[in-house]
C-alpha cells in the first residue's frame, strides 16, 4: 500500500483545476463602468455663465483656553536616548535590537543602566517606573507606558509638586 498516493491526487486536482481543459485562466477584465442617467429637465442645474463671487464660511475654533502641548520631563543621554526610572533608585535606557535579528511584534528592546539625572530623584517618579512622564503644565502630568496590548495613560502627580 502507497501512502503516496493521496497527495499525487490533490497535486493533480490542483494542476487540473487551473489548467482546465488545458487553458490557462488569467485575470478577469477590470469591471465595466456604469454611467449614470443624464440629468433630467427636474433637477436644477448651475448656471454656467454664473461666476463664484461669494465667500465661503468656516467653523470658528472654540474659544477659550487651549491645551498646551504637553511636555517630556524624562532626561536623554548624550547620545540623545530616553531615560527611564527603574525600581529602587536605578534608571535605564533602551538600546537598540541587534542588527540582522528578527524582533517579534511587541518585544522589548534590550536594556542598559544609567545613572539617574538628579531631575528624576524625585520620588514622583516612584509611580512612573519604566515609563515617560509627560506634564501639560500644572501639578498634573501623564505617565505613559508601552506594553502589548499598551495599558491606558495615568494621571501622576508631576515632579516638585507636593
Amino acid at each position: 500500500m502507497k501512502r503516496f498516493r493521496p497527495a499525487f491526487v490533490v497535486t493533480l486536482s490542483a494542476v487540473a483545476a487551473s489548467t482546465a481543459c488545458g487553458q490557462t485562466y488569467v485575470n478577469p477584465p477590470p469591471p465595466r463602468t456604469h454611467n449614470p442617467p443624464g440629468p433630467d429637465d427636474s433637477t436644477p442645474q448651475p448656471d454656467p455663465s454664473a461666476s463664484a463671487t461669494g465667500t465661503a464660511t468656516f467653523a470658528t475654533p472654540p474659544t477659550g483656553t487651549t491645551a498646551a502641548p504637553a511636555k517630556m520631563l524624562n532626561a536623554v543621554d548624550t547620545q540623545n536616548r530616553t531615560i527611564y526610572r527603574g525600581t529602587g533608585s536605578s534608571c535605564f535606557v533602551h538600546l537598540p535590537f541587534p542588527a540582522g535579528a528578527v524582533v517579534p511584534p511587541g518585544k522589548m528592546p534590550p536594556i542598559q543602566d544609567v545613572t539617574c539625572p538628579t531631575t528624576m530623584a524625585d520620588s514622583a517618579w516612584n509611580s512612573c517606573l519604566g515609563g515617560t512622564l509627560y506634564s501639560s503644565g500644572g501639578d498634573s502630568c501623564t505617565c505613559v507606558r508601552t506594553g502589548n496590548p499598551p495599558p491606558p495613560d495615568q494621571a501622576v502627580a508631576c515632579p516638585g509638586s507636593k
